[in-house]
């Protein structure tokens, strides 16, 4: 079972539990559901909060909202 809820523009979401090896702990993060998205996307907000190093990984091949990104 999925639970979820509406932000503030109607878009549905969903809490998910991850666990994040860097660092070795659980931490929830709000992602969109989009049953018709190809792939998925980590905004700034969440990659900080949840402690990932951006710097440290490979170049985008997808193109996301805001465009190529340099990593991601």
């Amino acid at each position: 079972m999925i639970s979820g809820r509406f932000d503030n523009e109607r878009l549905p979401v969903a809490d998910v539990r991850v666990y994040l090896p860097i660092g070795r702990r659980w931490a929830y993060v709000p992602m969109v559901l989009d049953l018709a998205a190809v792939v998925s996307v980590i905004t700034p907000l969440d990659y900080q909060t949840v402690g990932i190093d951006i710097a440290n990984l490979p170049p985008a091949e997808e193109l996301g909202v805001a465009g190529r990104p340099e990593t991601g």
